[in-house]
Parts: structure tokens; C-alpha cells; sequence
């Protein structure tokens, strides 16, 4: 009886875990052509590759802010703020003109700093590992 409920649980499984089926082309002959993935272009290539550039940069975060506090001495609010600092003048150009936008942006920008504040003083006393694994597994 046990062995009949594993043969079933396994053989369920099995089919579960079977990739779902391919579409494939039929040519005139009625022979099945394989399926191919739509040709590249230069946008695209273009697009994944910025996409990649921004996924490193974005996971390099932690071991970037541990070094930089480490090499500094600064305090991680310093820190925080100089980070700020230097990405609204950077941003400056394209800065809003009206006053609805402003509110909801300097509300954005609060919760922002907030975090990150709060980020850069947890990694002043665990390492970056750490850091990245607790942020990124409670969201």
C-alpha cells in the first residue's frame, strides 16, 4: 500500500514538473519545424544589455555602501546625505516646475532617504551580505 502511494505521489510529481509543450510550426508538407526565437536587433541587444548593466549596479549597492563607509569613517547619515546631495545635482535639470509634483516628490524622497538611512547604519554593524540577504527576503 505504501509503495502504491509513492508510485502515485512520485508519477503525479513527474507530470507536474514536465515542461509545458512547445508550439511548433507546421510547413506545408505537414512536417513540424522547430521553433526559433525572434532575430535579435540592435535595440534589443541594446535594451538587454542596459538591463544587465542595471541589475549588477543595483546588486553591487550593499558592497559598494559597506566600502564606502568603511573607507571613509564618515557616519552612515553623512554618508546618506552626500549620496542625496550629489543625485539632486546631478537630477537638477529635470527638476518639476509645480508645486503638486514637489509635494509628492519631497514625500518620496523622505521615505527614500529614510530607508536608505536606515540601510547604511544596519551595514555599519553586519556585512553586506547580510545586509542584502535580510532586505531582500522580507520583500
Amino acid at each position: 500500500m505504501r509503495r502504491a502511494a509513492a508510485v502515485l505521489v512520485i508519477s503525479s510529481l513527474a507530470g507536474a514538473l514536465r515542461p509545458p509543450p512547445t508550439r511548433r510550426t507546421i510547413d506545408r508538407g505537414g512536417r513540424m519545424l522547430p521553433h526559433r526565437a525572434a532575430p535579435a536587433n540592435a535595440e534589443t541587444e541594446r535594451a538587454v544589455a542596459t538591463l544587465s548593466l542595471v541589475t549588477c549596479l543595483w546588486g553591487s549597492q550593499h558592497a559598494v555602501t559597506k566600502a564606502a563607509l568603511d573607507a571613509t569613517g564618515d557616519g552612515a547619515l553623512d554618508l546618506t546625505a552626500t549620496r542625496f546631495a550629489v543625485a539632486a545635482i546631478l537630477l537638477a535639470p529635470w527638476f518639476p516646475r509645480d508645486a503638486a509634483t514637489w509635494r509628492a516628490g519631497l514625500e518620496l524622497g523622505l521615505w527614500s532617504v529614510l530607508g536608505f538611512g536606515l540601510q547604511t547604519l544596519g551595514l555599519e554593524t553586519t556585512t553586506a551580505t547580510r545586509s542584502a540577504f535580510l532586505l531582500w527576503s522580507v520583500l
